[in-house]
């Protein structure tokens, strides 16, 4: 299943993609890198609240990943939720 999800991610066929990761994630939950790639997937869709919450999600599995951390940074920044932004900036340069 995963590999749908990254042949429709390689294909910018970003719903297919977060369909297929959603999937993958409730089959097999801790498989990390799919929470980056869904979020991926889901902000260019336009859903950047849903990839802010897979990107936390994400960190809770294991805080400081440098990618995941500094997409939801980014995330934050680009919707003035600086309050929140500035920890999660803290944690992506300390990685």
């Amino acid at each position: 299943m995963e590999h749908i999800g990254y042949l429709a991610f390689q294909r910018k066929q970003w719903e297919k993609a977060v369909d297929s990761y959603a999937r993958e994630l409730a089959l097999y939950p801790d498989t990390s890198w799919v929470y980056e790639a869904m979020a991926h997937a889901q902000n260019n869709i336009g859903h950047k609240q849903e990839a802010k919450e897979t990107l936390r999600k994400r960190l809770a599995m294991s805080e400081g990943e440098f990618a995941a951390t500094n997409l939801l940074a980014q995330l934050l920044m680009t919707d003035a939720e600086n309050a929140e932004a500035m920890p999660v900036t803290r944690v992506a340069e300390l990685s």
